[in-house]
């Protein structure tokens, strides 16, 4: 694992954190380091959700880092080899994942924060897709922004490579909140914690189910949807959401 990326786990919190001053722009090194993580938060059943961010005082990411990416030897090997998965859309992790975000959220960082489930940006935060701006496309991103914001709005962002503000990223509903610098982490976890008090496998499986049902068709999706649906029924965290509402209290999930 580089010194650029972080990775803790605290409880039923995961901790992913970009931290290579000044701006988080990333590496390939950086890249390998995040498609480890990614399958080692999926594949812990102790991790319930995940945080994703920048290091205190760092923004979310500028993208990649430009003169060490897509220059020279750099350049020949990532014309030969597949790039590493680090954008979530591109891979199946089904734990909640929250991206704070604070800064400049640019290029392929901005690819990496739409994959995520929910985003809290700070009041300074900026949003933009500039890899156009340096001859180059976003790939997944193509097909991401323009379902999730207005299409007239995503085609503008992706062709011209135009930046927009927190607060235009809440109104067109690609953040779930904007908060001041100092409240980020603190919402973020607050909005962890809220998540990890369900059950999470029901969790994960509402999370798979939004997945194929932007991916398949509805009847298909809906047929996918008992199937896990049943599953669930046999879950011991079933029986105590039932449970817990019977007696009046405070249901207490595990997982199973």
């Amino acid at each position: 694992m580089s010194e650029h990326v972080r990775y803790r786990k605290d409880g039923k919190i995961a901790y992913i954190t970009l931290d290579r001053p000044p701006l988080n722009a990333y590496t390939t090194e950086m890249m390998r380091d995040l498609e480890t993580i990614w399958t080692d938060a999926q594949d812990d059943a102790s991790v319930w959700v995940v945080v994703f961010s920048g290091a205190p005082g760092l923004p979310f990411s500028v993208g990649a880092d430009m003169k060490v990416m897509f220059h020279g030897d750099e350049l020949a090997a990532r014309k030969s080899r597949p790039p590493a998965h680090q954008y979530l859309g591109e891979i199946e992790i089904w734990k909640p994942i929250i991206a704070a975000i604070d800064g400049y959220c640019l290029g392929g960082g901005m690819a990496m924060a739409l994959g995520a489930d929910l985003r809290i940006a700070s009041e300074n935060a900026t949003f933009g897709l500039t890899m156009i701006k340096r001859g180059l496309f976003p790939t997944g991103a193509t097909q991401w922004l323009p379902r999730m914001i207005p299409r007239a709005v995503a085609m503008e962002m992706l062709l011209i490579g135009d930046s927009i503000t927190a607060q235009r990223a809440y109104e067109l509903g690609l953040v779930n909140k904007v908060v001041s610098q100092e409240q980020l982490m603190p919402a973020a976890i607050e909005m962890a914690e809220r998540i990890a008090e369900n059950p999470p496998l029901e969790v994960q499986a509402i999370k798979k189910l939004a997945h194929i049902g932007m991916n398949e068709p509805f009847d298909e999706a809906v047929r996918q949807g008992w199937a896990l649906y049943e599953q669930s029924l046999s879950t011991e965290d079933v029986e105590e959401g039932s449970k817990a509402f019977r007696e009046r209290r405070k249901a207490v999930y595990r997982g199973r």
